[in-house]
């Protein structure tokens, strides 16, 4: 009764609804009309008040008319009879004043499926491209699909008005013509080729459907248009983005890899390279929408820039990539599905940041899955150990079917890695009592894979899982021992028989896989050891041949033809090549079939070809020219005004720098008076009285300039430039500025303060001075140095003055001690003209005044290396050696470079060539080096904890050379400020199993240990603590902020770090340099 009362009280309802609809009164007619758009949005079906609704098209009441293409637009295709009726009304309201109207009549016409008006949408499509509404234009550009998919023989018709909607400058219609472009005609590409650079620049603009849409087109348009520029990416590149870096790559063989003279002479074949500018156009203006907040914007962007861009640019896609994988569950894992495709291509964009991709417990099993499939693809060295400790947790899941997948990804990440593969063999061995038996049985499955790859080392393994053939009832598992038993019953001879008996007695109750494998070993056992086996053969091949299963009878029939029949003419060679030849190692599943569909796909998600699933064009192997393209307009007098303005405003810059000192007031030069404080400019300085602070510049106290008078300089900051000092007496008198000497090449004083002295130039006078002194000039006089800093450059230091330690007589000065004295750091470049062949012996800075740290004094010469030749440079050469000098960057480590221009003409604007890689932060641009010109200055790299070569490019206005440097392992270690003995002991305790190491040292018995200590400085950044105990411990941190603890007691070696490659690593260079 309750339902025929709900249905009488639904039908009394629409029957009131109609009323209203079909009423004169205006206001009810607006009420029912939205009634009904508000069912419509529930998704109740309203089909049934069509009749009604189409009455009211001519209904003069805007916001009824409104409402009622509303519902039109969405039921005119199901009921195309009643909506011919109103044809004529579409036609008149299309010439309304309101443009949403217009829009509304245009798309409810043509959502009309009936042929015999396509002409009448055609002539209202053609008016509403000129249409003053850019909303209208995209309605008209929308309803073009319709008309095509109504009468094709419009085609050429509706391609001139998918030209003239391109032409359109409004971000609002380009989505709307890519989308009729792509349905009527999307092969047709130079329709696109006037247009492209308007394009790029409004995507940004655009909505995100049209985004969309567009950065689609734009990959199928570039792939006609440019080369594939991977083809011109050097070896070494490729190679690092493959393999990850410094880990080995998880699906390469020995076979692929190249030798270096093979792969040299491959680089020397490749034509150079210069991208188009329209395709680094197309790359610049799509980076921004990597912040879209919509995610299929920014998942359709990476699918680009996989397909389109250099090697070296893809890294900005795997940032985008991984926040996507941090929403809801469809779009994670369409994220997951695409990174998935790529980290098999170029594991190293994600090997990073393996950590994102661990499982979380609240996610779907079909997340998880897709995780561990990513997981074993990042596999390296680096993260080898801490995926294992990983997949130990997974196991422990009480989801069978995860744990079954994370047994199969711990079998494939063993296969390939020999570091941790007795690790998982005994996590597997494990797992074969597991309470499922179904995770028993893909245990030994995993089992069974890894020993093929070495099973003299496991024969212990093989022969527990002998007798685990009564317990086990997977029939998988007991087929895989089975096969173990039968490949290698010549291993265990007496084990192999008595498995046979076994499972003779249990042959009629086996699975069909399992009875399969029983005859594999019986022919196996019957040519290796036929006496004992012959009889217990035939007896299971009898019971084969009356099996119900056809494959079984089959495999028998077989079997007894080629062995036991006494007509067979095959002698036991042959036989034993058909039954015992020699296994290839298995292949585990890799998913291979995602890299056949373009990434975003609905196929590439589904690993399905689905109709309507199109291939992406090749790249042509020589770019065709295209002028059109090339002689588009489009904001070209945008940019040169700008350049325009650009210039005249650096000329204004240069006009007031002119006319406007540093200080306005230039008297105030010539004035007497004394003060204190820092002076920076380009002017010089006279006066009389004192001056007590710091200068730095490039005028009269550092640069050309010079400083002259009978004044005394005192204070307690700094001297710096290429100039020289140069006065006489200790008072404050008067000076001037004129008549200056430029450059002088030495000068006298009597002065005494507190600082430092840099530059090229020459100190000398009687006074003393008490500070550090850098550069490549000479000091001399016949006072005394005193100080707390040090002395260092390639020039001299001669007199009869007396060096004089640094002595402590306050806690001032002790507290002034503590920070880094950096006055010897070349920070920007300087211009010289030294031999930079001389090795230049750097000692190991004291980083902090803490008691518990012993001072390294311990010299260390660095070698220098070559990093371009002249014959590859045109002339320059660049030498290079790693500094130790503290850097100020947190993170990366200062490369000192050795330039000489060695050619007869000029080299102009050399720098690290665009686009610089993400870990290097460059030197400032050489604008000019003249011939026989020498120049040093400094690059910082990030080496990231890894040895793996960093490879860059240099370039000048003429040439263009690729540049690599390769670290050591212990200069990728950083000193940390400050580490306490304690705090050292609390540390290395907490550090135990895979992130400790202890081995035995060999022959350092002859050695003392202050000549251990010195080895190990030598070979390693990293600073000695005080300790009570008769050990030598030692501390660094890695570039990723990972400690690394070093002691050395006796003759045994401990190292203690959570980075185990780093152990590793630095235990081998230890090791070598204590034997030597």
């Amino acid at each position: 009764m309750s339902k025929a009362f709900q249905k009488d009280t639904q039908a009394q309802k629409n029957l009131n609804l109609i009323a209203k609809l079909e009423s004169d009164n205006e206001t009810k007619v607006f009420e029912g009309m939205t009634t009904l758009v508000g069912m419509m949005s529930q998704g109740y079906e309203v089909l049934e008040f069509f009749p009604s609704v189409v009455k009211l098209v001519a209904s003069p009441n805007l916001k009824i008319k409104k409402l009622v293409y509303i519902y039109l637009d969405q039921h005119a295709e199901l009921n195309p009879d009643l909506a011919l009726l109103s044809v004529s009304t579409f036609q008149k309201d299309f010439q309304n004043r309101e443009q949403l109207i217009r829009a509304l009549s245009l798309r409810v016409l043509s959502s009309i499926r009936v042929p015999s008006i396509s002409q009448i949408i055609l002539l209202l499509a053609q008016q509403a491209v000129n249409d003053s509404s850019p909303y209208v234009r995209k309605t008209a550009a929308l309803a073009i699909p319709k008309v095509y998919g109504l009468n094709k023989d419009h085609e050429e018709n509706l391609i001139e008005l998918i030209s003239a909607l391109l032409k359109d400058k409004h971000p609002m219609v380009i989505g709307g013509a890519l989308a009729a472009f792509n349905q009527v005609c999307p092969d047709k590409f130079e329709l696109l080729d006037e247009h492209f650079r308007k394009i790029c620049s409004l995507l940004v603009d655009c909505d995100e459907w049209g985004q969309i849409i567009a950065i689609k087109t734009l990959l199928r348009y570039s792939r006609t248009q440019f080369v594939d520029p991977r083809l011109f990416d050097s070896s070494e590149e490729s190679d690092h983005m493959k393999s990850g870096g410094d880990e080995t790559n998880f699906f390469s063989t020995d076979s692929e890899e190249e030798k270096p003279e093979e792969a040299e002479e491959k680089e020397s074949k490749k034509p150079k390279y210069k991208m188009d500018p329209d395709h680094k156009l197309l790359l610049s203006s799509t980076i921004p929408l990597l912040k879209s907040r919509n995610s299929a914007v920014v998942a359709e962007v990476c699918n680009l820039h996989f397909y389109l861009a250099p090697r070296s640019e893809l890294r900005v896609i795997a940032k985008a990539l991984i926040k996507l994988t941090k929403r809801e569950a469809p779009v994670q894992y369409v994220a997951l599905s695409t990174i998935s495709t790529i980290s098999k291509k170029f594991p190293k964009l994600f090997s990073s940041n393996y950590k994102e991709f661990f499982v979380l417990q609240p996610e779907p099993l079909y997340i998880k899955t897709l995780k561990l499939s990513i997981l074993t693809q990042l596999v390296g060295l680096a993260n080898v150990y801490a995926l294992t400790k990983e997949l130990r947790a997974y196991v422990k899941s009480e989801n069978i079917q995860f744990v079954i997948c994370a047994i199969q990804s711990m079998g494939q990440i063993a296969s390939h890695m020999k570091e941790v593969r007795d690790t998982c063999l005994t996590i597997l061995m494990n797992l074969i009592s597991h309470k499922s038996q179904k995770v028993a049985g893909e245990s030994i499955v995993s089992i069974k894979k890894l020993l093929q790859q070495n099973v003299d080392e496991h024969m212990d393994v093989m022969k527990h899982l002998t007798k685990m053939i009564d317990i086990v009832v997977e029939p998988s598992a007991r087929s895989s021992i089975l096969w173990l038993v039968g490949e290698y019953c010549h291993k265990i001879p007496l084990i192999a028989p008595d498995v046979l008996r076994k499972l003779a007695k249990t042959f009629r109750n086996e699975t069909n896989i399992v009875k399969l494998q029983v005859l594999n070993l019986g022919s196996k056992l019957y040519l290796r050891n036929k006496k004992q086996t012959e009889k217990l053969f035939e007896y299971i091949l009898t019971l084969s041949k009356y099996d119900t299963n056809y494959d079984v009878r089959d495999r028998a029939r077989f079997i007894r033809l080629l062995l036991v029949n006494p007509k067979s003419k095959l002698d036991n060679a042959k036989l034993e090549k058909i039954f015992l030849s020699e296994k290839p190692l298995p292949l585990w599943n890799d998913n291979d079939e995602t890299s056949e569909f373009v990434l975003g796909t609905l196929s590439n998600i589904l690993k399905i070809r689905l109709s309507g699933y199109q291939e992406l064009p090749k790249f042509p192997e020589v770019a065709p020219v295209n002028e059109t393209r090339k002689n588009s307009t489009y904001g070209v007098k945008k940019k040169e005004a700008s350049k325009r303005k650009s210039k005249k405003h650096r000329k204004r810059q240069k006009q007031l720098a002119k006319e406007s000192p540093f200080f306005e007031d230039e008297k105030f030069w010539e004035e007497s008076g004394s003060g204190s404080g820092s002076y920076s400019g380009t002017g010089s300085y006279s006066g009389s009285g004192s001056f007590s602070g710091s200068y730095s510049g490039s005028g009269s106290y550092s640069g050309s300039g010079s400083y002259s008078g009978s004044g005394s300089y005192s204070g307690s900051g700094s001297y710096s430039g290429s100039g020289s000092y140069s006065g006489s007496g200790s008072a404050s008198h008067s000076a001037t500025r004129k008549n200056v000497e430029k450059n002088p090449k030495s000068g006298s004083a009597h002065n005494s303060g507190s600082g430092s002295y840099s530059g090229s130039g020459s100190y000398s006078g009687s006074g003393s001075f008490s500070g550090s002194y850098s550069g490549s000039g000479s000091y001399s006089g016949s006072g005394s140095y005193s100080g707390s800093g040090s002395y260092s450059g390639p020039g001299s230091y001669s007199g009869s003055e007396q060096k004089q330690s640094n002595q402590v007589n306050s806690e001032k000065e002790n507290s002034k001690n503590n920070l880094l004295d950096l006055s010897g750091l070349d920070m920007f470049g300087s211009n010289t003209n030294t031999n930079n062949n001389t090795s230049s012996q750097i000692s190991s800075l004291d980083f902090t005044s803490n008691s518990n740290y012993q001072q390294n004094s311990v010299k260390v010469e660095f070698p220098m290396k070559t990093l371009v030749e002249k014959s590859r440079e045109g002339g320059v050469d660049i030498s290079y050696r790693i500094s130790r000098t503290p850097s100020l960057h947190p993170g990366y480590t200062p490369i000192r470079l050795y330039i000489k221009n060695k050619n007869r003409n000029p080299v102009k604007n050399l720098k690290i060539a665009e686009p610089v890689p993400d870990n290097i932060i460059s030197f400032q641009p050489i604008s000019n080096l003249n011939p026989d010109q020498s120049y040093q200055t400094i690059l910082y790299i990030n080496f990231n904890s890894k040895t793996q070569p960093i490879s860059f490019q240099i370039k000048s206005e003429s040439e263009l050379t690729n540049c690599r440097i390769t670290p050591t392992t212990g200069e990728l270690l950083i000193k940390p400020l400050s580490f306490d003995e304690n705090e050292f002991d609390n540390e290395v305790s907490k550090l135990s199993g895979m992130s400790a190491l202890k081995q035995q040292l060999q022959s350092i018995e002859s050695l003392k240990p202050q000549e251990i200590k010195e080895k190990i400085i030598e070979i390693a950044n990293v600073c000695q603590i005080n300790s009570k105990e008769e050990k030598l411990k030692f501390v660094g941190k890695t570039g990723s902020s990972d400690m690394v603890y070093i002691i050395i007691d006796s003759n045994t070696l401990s190292i203690h770090s959570t980075n185990q490659f780093m152990i590793h690593l630095i235990s081998k260079d230890i090791k070598n340099a204590l034997k030597n």
